[in-house]
């Protein structure tokens, strides 16, 4: 859906660093992938996660966010999926001055 890719990423997923998608499941992460046009790299963290640990309910994306954080990312989307697949996002970002922000 254009809208709602234009409502999260602002129009471009490429400006954004870090995804932490909810790793409900290979198909929930292949089709967040597939409908925002996201290369494999951008889900890495959610697929290493989903992988080690599994689904482990809501909780899981605060895993992918403790990777993504580790690597103090200048920008960061992440996504949660509930029932009946309703979506939720926060964006996120490290602004410690470790990272230089791109101009």
């Amino acid at each position: 859906d254009p809208v709602l890719v234009e409502q999260l990423t602002e129009g471009d997923p490429y400006t954004i660093d870090a995804w932490a998608v909810h790793p409900g499941g290979r198909s929930i992460l292949d089709a967040v992938e597939r409908g925002l046009a996201l290369p494999p790299e951008k889900l890495e963290a959610s697929r290493a996660v989903l992988q080690a640990c599994g689904n482990m309910s809501s909780a899981t994306v605060l895993f992918v966010l403790q990777r993504l954080m580790a690597q103090k990312p200048p920008s960061g989307l992440a996504l949660a999926f509930g029932p009946g697949l309703a979506l939720e996002g926060v964006r996120f970002g490290w602004s410690d001055g470790d990272v230089a922000r791109a101009a």
